[in-house]
């Protein structure tokens, strides 16, 4: 493909059908998955329409947020932030905007703003609402809002930053994570981005700034020379050409595919537009309209992580599930949201599976689908087949394929269902069995 055609829009065509193989990759992507009723329902409007409601506020969500707010703040108290682990993993999975909620996501492992650092809920609580206003908005915007953000400064460790002492960790994420990228500045350029950055104190659990302690003399940041102050360093780093390409870059990866590194031309329609617009969602928007958003080279090119494969089958099955202990098993899996591991955020592709973390998976959607335990049966495969109308073993069997695997029942499981049909007494726990092996399968972990 050329760039041109790969970002072109995606227009179905024999060779290329709208089918419900596509439609479940949209909505993986887009989100983290889907039900029945919103998979019949994209494949009934087509990608264009399926799309359109996609990237849109639904007419609730002000409703929904409301409720959810106020569930959060009252609990951001103390240091633990459990329970706003809890109840955002409840908000993905209930959300009627997915698309917010993943870029959401997205964000957190972007800016990384850890709990270890702050140790405080309710500043983490504020942290993540900036990160969900601005998840489709500008970059620019965004990056200004986490500069202000106090946890971010407790994160790193760099509560006072001194015209004598410029505290340089703040300066270095904002260039390497946030910014330009590694090989795109020198310590030079952390030193006065640290410089810019001074008069910014963290008190009381508030940013202040002091105008004593302001370096207000020269800097050259990126090449740029004048009396910087935060604002403008934060300026100069987004409207760096290497931000938008790391910016993009990274967006590639979660959208469309991890599993290749894209040669600069192919991203460079995609720079140029953040650059010219500095709008996320419009981005977004190309890439998920595109040729390559559909291309065979896209398909299951992720690996889920824990969150997107817990949350993912809780919505498939229609229902909500225990968060708080869900919560506890995704950070044994290494991601525990409000704690990203590092300050480049959490693992991603390769790096979620080894030997010891694939068995962690597979036991923890057997817990979550088992009859009893942790998660109270909740998800029941056989009640959702019969709310569906797929009473007959087979056709159960089929069914629960397409909802799961895009309709890719494997041809050992086909035959087994057809030889020795269940009676209506072990339906239940024989489509309990099933969805078990369907989850555990290596395309269930792909997204």
């Amino acid at each position: 493909m050329t760039p041109q055609s790969a970002w072109a829009p995606y227009e179905p065509d024999p060779q290329r059908p709208w089918d419900l193989r596509r439609a479940a990759h949209l909505l993986r992507r887009a989100g983290f998955g889907a039900d029945w009723p919103d998979l019949q329902q994209a494949v009934a409007d087509g990608p264009s329409k399926t799309i359109d409601r996609l990237l849109g506020p639904p007419e609730d969500l002000a409703a929904f947020d409301a409720d959810f707010d106020q569930y959060v703040s009252a609990s951001a108290t103390g240091g633990s932030t459990e329970s706003l682990r809890a109840w955002w993993l409840r908000r993905m999975i209930e959300t009627p905007y997915p698309l917010l909620e993943k870029m959401t996501l997205f964000w957190h492992g972007h800016f990384a703003v850890s709990n270890v650092g702050v140790n405080n809920a309710t500043l983490m609580a504020r942290s993540m609402q900036t990160l969900r206003r601005g998840a489709l908005g500008s970059y620019r915007s965004l990056l200004g809002a986490v500069m202000n953000d106090p946890a971010l400064y407790l994160c790193l460790r760099s509560e006072r930053s001194r015209r004598s002492q410029p505290a340089p960790n703040v300066a270095r994420q904002l260039l390497a994570a946030f910014g330009v990228g590694p090989g795109n500045f020198d310590e030079q350029d952390v030193t006065e981005a640290a410089r810019a950055l001074t008069g910014r104190f963290v008190l009381r659990n508030e940013l202040r700034f002091f105008g004593h302690e302001y370096d207000d003399a020269e800097k050259t940041l990126l090449g740029q020379r004048g009396k910087w102050d935060a604002d403008d360093a934060v300026r100069i780093v987004a409207d760096h050409p290497a931000t938008a390409e790391q910016v993009v870059r990274k967006l590639y990866a979660w959208l469309v595919s991890e599993s290749d590194d894209p040669e600069p031309q192919l991203l460079a329609p995609l720079v140029a537009d953040l650059r010219e617009h500095d709008d996320i969602g419009r981005v977004v928007e190309t890439m998920l309209r595109s040729n390559r958003f559909f291309a065979p080279e896209a398909y299951r090119r992720r690996i889920k992580g824990p969150v997107e494969l817990a949350v993912g089958l809780a919505r498939a099955m229609e229902q909500t599930v225990p968060t708080v202990r869900l919560g506890q098993q995704l950070a044994e899996l290494g991601q525990d949201l409000y704690r990203p591991p590092t300050s480049a955020g959490f693992p991603s592709g390769r790096d979620w599976i080894n030997q010891a973390t694939l068995i962690a998976r597979w036991n923890l959607v057997s817990e979550m689908l088992a009859a009893s335990g942790s998660f109270e049966g909740r998800l029941n495969p056989a009640a959702l087949a019969t709310k569906h109308q797929r009473n007959q073993p087979e056709q159960a069997a089929q069914w629960l394929a397409e909802l799961l695997l895009d309709g890719d029942l494997p041809e050992t499981v086909g035959r087994r269902w057809q030889q020795q049909p269940p009676t209506a007494a072990e339906m239940p726990n024989t489509l309990r069995r099933l969805a078990i092996e369907l989850t555990q399968l290596p395309e269930y972990q792909l997204a």
